[in-house]
């Protein structure tokens, strides 16, 4: 179990940034993988705890102390929703419709329990995750790779050879969508790579990011320069790919870490650098669109739908109406009426609201400002740039984020990965 768990969860951080390829040049039953991991990860800690409980030698987790541990708001918001699901007059579509709000929460309640079946020896130094690393390389490897092919589609004639396959095949994330090729914005492409999608694809370089600006520790120069390196590539990214949501999440970052860095000479450099990088492409590269992206159509949205979510939600304050909106009533829309419209909240809390109603709400948030107390600086500093980035994008661009998020969320909880 020890090795199977790390494994597991390295497969996420590895699968996660290829996966529209995946769907698109493998076999039918692979657009799945993702869940068989997940299945294959509540296996490996649900049995054992289950066992430990049966038998009674399980330290249970601490919920006590006015409701501080973020793994028991976890617990009852997947209580909330599995309610209101089999509640619900259509429990296929409201089943759908949690699976997007409510798989993050799962995949932190799993791997957050798994510090009680799984125990760090702290005499001998031993750790979870082999020095806090081998799910954030695989990660890394996962987005070089995508950058490289998102750089041969956009700028070496890739689009020609890929228009065929990518025409044809329809996406796992978005109910009734094939996967386009690229995405255009105001006459410009946004680079997606090997993701489904560049919003999606821009996420993703962001936890990248993160963490080679503040976990990956080193002194010395060849890893340096790799860290140095690597984070220019994914800015180089996350700046293709025209995500204003992940241009601000850069943004806050890069000035995090300057700030918290600035009596270190290392930390200096590294974040000038860092930050000298960006500023090139804004200038050199001023014709990919930087201005166009902050006056494109679509900004208001940001805006007027999360109003519109929350005024739909006060009509069932408590309950919500759990299917009535996002991927899950797409999807019924268009089996129905061949349309696909459904109404899109387009902020991430608005869509607790008015699915989940005023408890949901309450649950999420309570899980998130128990996180915020319980970390650390660099932590909160991924904690923050993340709830940025769920509420200025739609639920159909966060379920890849939204994994990967959860993931590093509940990892940075357990106590091998405490300072």
């Amino acid at each position: 179990m020890k090795f199977s768990l790390p494994i597991l969860i390295s497969f996420l951080f590895l699968g996660l940034p290829l996966h529209g390829a995946l769907t698109v040049f493998g076999p039918e039953w692979i657009r799945w993988w993702k869940e068989i991991v997940i299945l294959l990860l509540v296996a490996v800690v649900g049995i054992p705890y289950l066992k430990q409980m049966r038998e009674g030698s399980l330290l249970l987790p601490d919920f006590k102390g006015g409701g501080k541990d973020p793994r028991l708001w976890s617990f009852l918001f997947l209580v909330w929703g599995t309610f209101l699901v089999f509640g619900n007059s259509d429990p296929k579509t409201a089943l759908v419709a949690f699976r997007y709000l409510g798989l993050g929460y799962l995949v932190f309640l799993i791997v957050g329990l798994s510090s009680y079946t799984i125990k760090a020896d702290s005499k001998k130094k031993k750790r979870l995750f082999p020095s806090n690393f081998l799910p954030f390389i695989c990660l890394s490897i996962s987005l070089v790779i995508s950058i490289i092919f998102g750089l041969w589609a956009q700028f070496i004639g890739g689009f020609e050879v890929l228009s065929l396959w990518y025409s044809q095949t329809i996406s796992s994330w978005v109910p009734g969508q094939s996967i386009p090729l690229y995405h255009e914005t105001g006459g410009r492409i946004r680079m997606q790579g090997m993701s489904s999608g560049p919003i999606e694809f821009s996420h993703l370089l962001l936890i990248g990011t993160w963490y080679w600006l503040y976990l990956f520790k080193t002194r010395s120069v060849k890893g340096k320069i790799l860290s140095i390196g690597l984070v220019s590539l994914f800015s180089l990214g996350i700046y293709l790919s025209l995500s204003r949501a992940a241009l601000i999440g850069l943004i806050i970052l890069l000035l995090g870490k300057s700030a918290r860095k600035v009596a270190s000479r290392f930390g200096r450099t590294k974040t000038s650098l860092a930050l000298i990088v960006p500023s090139i492409f804004v200038f050199v590269f001023q014709p990919l669109g930087i201005s166009e992206m902050f006056n494109r159509a679509g900004t208001s949205d940001h805006i007027t739908r999360p109003i519109e979510a929350m005024n739909a939600g006060i009509r069932s304050p408590f309950f919500g109406d759990l299917g009535m909106w996002g991927p899950a009533a797409r999807a019924k829309n268009l089996f129905l009426n061949y349309s696909d419209y459904a109404p899109i909240a387009e902020n991430v809390f608005a869509d607790y609201f008015v699915q989940l109603g005023g408890i949901g709400l309450i649950l999420a948030l309570g899980f998130f400002l128990n996180l915020w107390r319980r970390f650390d600086y660099s932590s909160r500093i991924f904690l923050l740039v993340g709830l940025i980035v769920m509420n200025l994008a739609t639920v159909f661009d966060m379920t890849p984020f939204t994994i990967l998020y959860f993931l590093t969320l509940a990892m940075l909880h357990l106590p091998a990965y405490r300072k």
